[in-house]
């Protein structure tokens, strides 16, 4: 079918000529009476926990089987009953000789990002290795049918059983099931109930991808490994001759413009001199006003540290003034050229961050109790990733003191002291030496 496809198109774009058509292709299947192949049932369908445990799965064989299965498709899924092109498998459950849902599984998605990137493919081993994922097509549960749990049942029946099916019919058996959810329809609950993982969302582009723009509706994309015997896992057989590419980097453009390192160090340097005469004129006025002679030397040495430092801030800010924004990647010296990560990398990356942002979320809530705004809080809390402190051990006590340096505003430092006693009464150790950290 898809080989057939692809010929029309090539033919309708005059890229070559295919032969006069022989016989007109039927434009549309005998309709059949849904009632007359598959009687309704006179009421609901409600099973038991000791029914729902006895469900069994038949794989469609027969014409007739073929027929009823269109015929519910047709008359009760929303995307009706379109055929599925390549290897295909279909199902239906039973209860006690009654169907109570069908299910059709076929070739998998040509591109899927969220997909390829939680098995880690590039496209060389996606090619290698699509036939190896099968996409669960269509799932049906009659309107009649009304049974808690019945759905994710019978996924988890379908994922023990598919593989052996697969190899019976097609002489190899598939390693990862795949579906996809409609977002405006359904939430995917009885794929996660069992133990799909959701690897992400589709674009809404279709398979085409004509204009890059969203024509189709939202889906999200979920995966789970086809459980079966004596055979290596998943994700060897699917990236196997792949490279490492968790950890992998490449080259970017030359011409491609980024921040200038030596501008970026100009602006932290600015900044840790600002820091600085803010320390030194909040030790200068917390100062007692004695007149004594060491006083006011001490007093004097103060007020010449502060000049020195904005005369410094002022040759630096000259000096920034003077140097560009943005460079282009080439200019740079090749070892401090950025490299990026391989495409399939950003999964970990973006699992970092996540990390990352969460942690930071965590201790924003903590310091809300003293600080109304939550910029503010997540502001404090990034100064406070980056300050300077002091590390005491203690073998003794079997103790690691942090002690934070003081920030420039009270308020903050009363904010930070709360924040590090409740970080204390968690009772964190040291993974190597086993020493209890104290927050100070």
């Amino acid at each position: 079918m898809s080989c057939k496809v692809a010929l029309l198109r090539m033919h309708r774009a005059r890229l070559i000529a295919l032969p006069a058509i022989k016989r007109a292709a039927p434009q549309c299947r005998k309709k059949t009476d849904v009632g007359m192949l598959l009687p309704l049932p006179q009421s609901l369908i409600i099973l038991s926990a000791e029914q729902l445990r006895h469900v069994c799965l038949d794989v469609v064989q027969t014409q007739a089987e073929r027929a009823i299965y269109h015929q519910l498709m047709q008359a009760h899924h929303y995307l009706g009953a379109a055929s599925m092109a390549g290897a295909q498998l279909r199902y239906f459950a039973r209860s006690g000789g009654e169907v109570v849902s069908a299910l059709g599984f076929g070739a998998s998605a040509w591109l899927v990002a969220g997909r390829d990137c939680f098995i880690g493919w590039l496209d060389s081993s996606r090619h290698a290795g699509l036939h190896l994922v099968v996409n669960n097509k269509r799932f049906l549960i009659p309107p009649w049918v009304q049974t808690r749990n019945l759905a994710s049942r019978l996924l988890s029946l379908l994922s023990r059983r598919i593989a052996a099916d697969w190899l019976n019919r097609y002489g190899y058996s598939p390693v990862l099931l795949e579906t996809f959810v409609e977002l405006e329809r359904f939430t995917g609950a009885c794929y996660r109930a069992a133990n799909w993982i959701e690897v992400g969302t589709t674009k809404g582009r279709g398979k085409l991808k004509k204009n890059y723009q969203r024509v189709l509706p939202l889906k999200t994309s979920w995966s789970i490994p086809s459980e079966k015997t004596s055979a290596p896992s998943s994700t060897d057989e699917l990236t196997r001759g792949s490279p490492n590419i968790y950890y992998g980097s490449e080259s970017l453009p030359s011409t491609l413009l980024m921040v200038n390192p030596a501008r970026r160090l100009l602006d932290k340097t600015v900044k840790e001199c600002n820091r600085h005469i803010r320390k030194l004129q909040a030790e200068l006025g917390a100062a007692k006003p004695d007149l004594d002679g060491e006083s006011i030397q001490w007093r004097a040495e103060r007020l010449e540290d502060i000049q020195m430092c904005m005369k410094e801030k002022a040759d630096l800010c000259l000096q920034r003034r003077s140097t560009p924004k943005k460079v282009t990647i080439g200019s740079l010296p090749e070892a401090e050229r950025p490299t990026q990560l391989l495409p399939m990398a950003k999964i970990l990356t973006d699992t970092v961050k996540m990390i990352a942002y969460r942690a930071e979320t965590a201790l924003v809530g903590l310091l809300r109790k003293h600080l109304k705004k939550e910029d503010e809080a997540r502001a404090l809390v990034r100064e406070l990733l980056v300050s300077s402190a002091d590390i005491l051990p203690n073998e003794k006590e079997n103790t690691l003191t942090i002690r934070i340096h003081r920030m420039a505003c009270p308020a903050h430092d009363k904010a930070i002291s709360s924040l590090l006693a409740d970080l204390t009464k968690a009772t964190f150790h040291h993974p190597q030496t086993g020493a209890r950290i104290v927050h100070k």
